[in-house]
């Protein structure tokens, strides 16, 4: 999840660059990706992949997307 996920963040950013992304930020988007994939993306048909793990995955990454927005926040107030 992790590749699929930074694959899709490259795109989103790319898209971002051009003017096409309007709204989510595209963290945002490409968690979005990750939460509607149900095989492996990194094979052709691929296997399904374990709800719960992917659940799990999902938590963590909204949350470190959360702790790294509030420190960036704390930075620019202590400037």
């Amino acid at each position: 999840m992790d590749e699929f996920y930074k694959d899709c963040l490259s795109f989103w950013n790319k898209e971002k660059e051009h003017g096409t992304v309007l709204g989510n930020s595209p963290e945002q988007l490409a968690i979005q990706d990750v939460s509607f994939i149900k095989h492996d993306p990194s094979v052709p048909n691929g296997d399904l992949l374990d709800r719960d793990t992917k659940q799990m995955w999902l938590i963590e990454k909204k949350n470190q997307l959360l702790d790294n927005k509030c420190k960036a926040q704390i930075a620019d107030m202590e400037m």
